[in-house]
């Protein structure tokens, strides 16, 4: 009997159909590695073809950090270093300003919300990070509704596949569990927000993350290339453990704990080695749970940008920066604000990394803008402003969170001998030996205050408010200060110290001149205070506004003997005081001269005496 044409036709379909249902049938899989084949499966490819997925690593991460130097570069011209929405208000409250009389009061809502304490912005780390979950959060959801062939060749990263470079990216935000989803976003927002907000900043960190997905796709398919392995893998576990391995690397001494074992507690360094040796047995004993070479990777990328990639980076977006200073001191010991004089020597550092050996500073012109924050990096811009045969000239900028908040214009001068001398001899005071520490001093407020004048007490009150250096950096010994304090007010006032460096600096002039730079900005803010405060001024605040410093003979030390560093304010008015200091040493040397304009605020109470 003669079979029926339809009949025919309609069995090779229903066969057809058989088959691709078959290829569709989702693998066995554990973990993030799963063997399939599908539509998109081919033969494992040859070795030669990791040269296409090494060239698509190169090619995209030398523009994902072109990008991010180029969008840091855009919101460095605006001013500004941060995500801002402020600007779209204040033009919505421009706008209906010009149409309407309502705007002055939608823009005094918007000044009174942002003073809220209960409104309490995100920050950009946490913004970026939200936006990664939600991306990684929308894939896992595809995944639910989506054509699996589709997903399984674009969104899996594997040797033997019909796709080889894009999803060495796509996978970097792929999740077929929820599982593996969860515990993945857990440490991402744990460890990402801080990475930003701290380090790296958001152009730098996506740039990071990504070009460390890719990467970490590159060491699997190596992996998989070298062996001929079939298996697919999927997830973000490479990037974010380069994230992880980091921050681990920033903050070695930090504790961790695992997310199902609370009770057990390790250090960050200790935590970096256990995760490099647990992927590195894993590829020698050839484990299947996970993708161990693409954790290797990851983990291998947040290591070395740590060490190398970051500082290239800086040296590329700031070609003209020699120096990045994570470790700042406060202040105070208690609050955030950066010491001044810390910013200014290691401006000066910065500027001496320009220059030929041959040049030392003799001015720096300064301008304290916006305080500093301790817990955030500072960038040191130096500019080649002149370079001649007997003088040269730089202007370094502080720059914190894209905003400059400090600049310097120093003067270097090659050495010259003198045509003609002079200087204002040393007063006489009593040695170093024969004074009291700071140290001493202070101890005895705290445990024999009947020996301190209160006029005494009440001075180092007020100054400690302002400054609280810690006593391990210098040394200081108080002359007599008894004679500065209790002087009339409507009159110059003066303070003197002897002070040196308590580390020994070795015989380079120029770690000598930024160390003295450093102390110099220690005694000027308490000149005009200590008198006012004796006689019952109480401080409200107190700031260096400028601080300029002139080096007369560069050939001076300031470890293994005292220097004088005598200041005077000469006026306070408007809410300024004026100060002026010269530093000698033992041998009566005059080194070097300082100026200071301060902001200093407050008022005086009456004083009762029991």
């Amino acid at each position: 009997m003669r079979p029926n044409r339809f009949n025919t036709q309609r069995n090779r379909l229903q066969d057809r159909y058989a088959r691709a249902k078959a290829n569709l049938k989702p693998p066995k899989q554990s973990g993030e590695t799963a063997h399939y084949s599908g539509p998109d499966s081919i033969p494992v490819r040859p070795v030669s073809d990791l040269w296409k997925a090494l060239g698509f690593t190169a090619v995209f991460t030398t523009g994902a950090f072109t990008y991010a130097c180029i969008a840091h570069h855009e919101r460095r011209v605006r001013g500004g270093g941060t995500w801002n929405t402020d600007w779209f208000t204040a033009k919505w409250v421009e706008i209906k300003r010009y149409y309407t009389d309502e705007g002055q009061l939608v823009e005094e809502r918007r000044i009174r919300k942002s003073h809220d304490p209960h409104d309490i912005p995100f920050s950009p780390g946490q913004k970026l990070i939200f936006s990664i979950i939600a991306s990684n959060l929308v894939v896992y959801l595809v995944w639910k509704v989506a054509n699996p062939a589709i997903m399984w060749r674009f969104f899996t990263n594997s040797f033997a596949s019909k796709s080889l470079c894009l999803p060495m990216l796509t996978s970097v935000f792929s999740h077929k569990f929820f599982l593996h989803f969860a515990v993945n976003m857990y440490v991402l927002s744990s460890f990402g927000a801080p990475t930003v907000d701290k380090y790296l900043g958001p152009s730098q960190f996506l740039a990071m993350y990504l070009s460390a997905g890719v990467f970490s796709s590159l060491t699997s398919l190596i992996h998989k290339g070298i062996f001929r392995m079939p298996s697919r893998a999927l997830g973000a576990s490479g990037a974010i453990l380069a994230v992880l391995t980091y921050v681990c690397m920033k903050n070695p001494d930090a504790r961790l704990q695992i997310i199902f074992l609370p009770f057990f507690d390790f250090s960050a360094q200790q935590g970096v080695i256990g995760i490099v040796l647990l992927d590195a047995i894993g590829l020698l004993l050839g484990w299947r749970l996970f993708d161990h070479a693409a954790h290797l990777g990851g983990s291998i990328f947040g290591i070395l940008y740590a060490l190398y990639g970051e500082k290239y980076y800086r040296q590329v977006l700031y070609p003209t920066v020699v120096k990045c200073s994570t470790h700042q001191l406060p202040g105070r010991k208690d609050g955030r604000r950066i010491y001044g004089g810390q910013v200014v020597g290691q401006a000066l550092m910065a500027a001496n990394r320009t220059i030929d050996q041959i040049f030392h500073p003799h001015s720096l012109h300064c301008q304290f803008i916006y305080p500093a924050d301790k817990d955030r990096p500072l960038i040191y811009e130096v500019t080649r402003v002149s370079d001649g045969r007997s003088f040269c000239t730089r202007l370094v900028k502080a720059i914190q969170n894209g905003k400059t908040v400090f600049t310097t214009l120093i003067s270097f001068q090659k050495i010259e001998p003198d045509s003609i001398s002079h200087s204002e001899p040393m007063p006489e005071v009593p040695s170093p030996e024969e004074c009291e520490s700071s140290t001493e001093f202070f101890n005895r407020i705290l445990n024999n205050p009947d020996t301190i004048s209160k006029e005494g007490i009440r001075a180092v009150s007020e100054y400690k408010k302002v400054l609280d250096m810690p006593d391990l950096l210098f040394s200081v010994k108080m002359i007599t200060p008894r004679k500065y304090i209790q002087v009339p007010l409507d009159r110059p006032m003066k303070f003197a110290i002897w002070v040196k460096s308590n580390a020994l600096l070795g015989d380079d002039e120029h770690l000598h001149h930024c160390v003295a730079a450093f102390i110099s900005d220690v005694a000027p803010i308490g000149t005009p205070l200590f008198a006012h405060a004796g006689a019952g001024f109480k401080l409200g605040m107190a700031a260096s506004l400028d601080h300029t410093m002139w080096i007369h003979r560069p050939d001076f030390r300031i470890d293994e003997d005292w220097v004088l560093y005598e200041t005077e304010s000469t006026i306070a008015a408007g809410g300024r005081a004026l100060i002026h200091g010269k530093m000698w040493t033992r041998d009566g040397r005059m080194v070097l001269s300082t100026a200071q304009e301060i902001v200093i605020r407050g008022e005086h109470e009456p004083i009762h005496n029991s």
